[in-house]
């Protein structure tokens, strides 16, 4: 079948604290953090290792913080490609209000990574990737690599026979797009900043149901294989060659949404890895995000809770005409 490879070109330390009440230019006193390895492509790769698969994630990593993130992830069954780069791995502060049921993140640029670096990943990765392969190419770039340089990548792991999932922002996600990745998974805003999708004025005010209907025709005529729009609270809908479907949302109490979007990525890099039907990988990506947001951790899911709230996934068609 293959093997699940996550990219974390920006790996972190999270240090997450709730903090009841926040306001700002107040003192708070709060109970010690919870401290775990973060970054997009690292919660990726901890889901994918939670759900019983063996992942590598590849990235680089700096000082003593780098170290830390690579202990963690090998202690949960990942194996790590690194490559070691001058610095420290950034450290992110999430502020949870539970009173407000809101977070705040506080997140640090990290080290530079120079054009040797880079280089020697690309041919690392690229050695290791084959046929049957699953890439998650997810997160922003750090300083030093250019925007474009996902859409290097993509189209040589498609000509060795992988399949490559890309979840990023800004020039990043606008450079690579184009590629053709096997799936996609923009956020509202992600998506409706994407040039030529030519969406009507007055997009952005529509209810979850309808944005999804009115940019169906638009999202399928980028034609990627699996696009999949993730909206939060709202649910999330999945744009394939022959259907649109949408998961409704799902009536929970979160304890953390951080890190749910990326719970979200490693569902649907699962879901094309084992091949199933859209409807079923949009049950499990919705599961898995669901089940990060009732975690106090991020970038953890319950694979017993997972399998119990894929039944409860309630889904709807919605019109895809091109």
């Amino acid at each position: 079948m293959g093997r699940l490879v996550a990219v974390s070109l920006s790996p972190a330390v999270d240090r997450t604290y709730q903090v009841p009440g926040l306001r700002t230019g107040a003192l708070h006193r709060v109970d010690p953090p919870v401290v775990s390895a973060g970054g997009k492509g690292v919660n990726v790769a901890r889901v994918l290792s939670c759900l019983g698969e063996s992942p590598l994630l590849a990235g680089f990593f700096a000082g003593g913080t780098g170290a830390f993130v690579r202990r963690a992830l090998e202690q949960c069954g990942v194996e790590v490609l690194a490559e070691e780069v001058e610095g420290e791995t950034r450290t992110n502060l999430n502020l949870i209000d539970p009173d407000a049921g809101q977070e705040t993140e506080i997140l640090e640029p990290g080290p530079v990574v120079d054009r040797e670096a880079l280089q020697r990943l690309s041919k690392a990765l690229v050695d290791r990737v084959g046929p049957g392969d699953t890439v998650i190419l997810s997160g922003s770039m750090p300083a030093g690599v250019p925007p474009e340089f996902y859409s290097s990548w993509v189209p040589g792991f498609l000509a060795r026979g992988a399949r490559v999932v890309l979840d990023t922002s800004g020039a990043a996600l606008r450079k690579t797009l184009p590629m053709r990745p096997t799936a996609c998974k923009p956020n509202r805003r992600e998506l409706a900043s994407l040039p030529g999708l030519d969406l009507p004025d007055g997009v952005d005010g529509l209810s979850a149901a309808e944005f999804c209907r009115v940019v169906a025709g638009p999202v399928r005529r980028l034609q990627i294989p699996w696009l999949l729009l993730s909206m939060g609270a709202d649910g999330a809908c999945l744009y394939t060659d022959d259907s649109c479907v949408r998961a409704l949302p799902m009536p929970v109490q979160a304890v953390n949404p951080i890190g749910s979007g990326d719970a979200m990525t490693a569902g649907l890099a699962l879901a094309i890895h084992r091949n199933l039907d859209p409807a079923s990988g949009l049950r499990l990506a919705t599961a898995c995000a669901v089940s990060n947001a009732l975690q106090p951790s991020v970038g953890l899911v319950d694979p017993a809770q997972v399998a119990w709230l894929r039944t409860l996934c309630a889904l709807e068609t919605i019109p895809c005409e091109t």
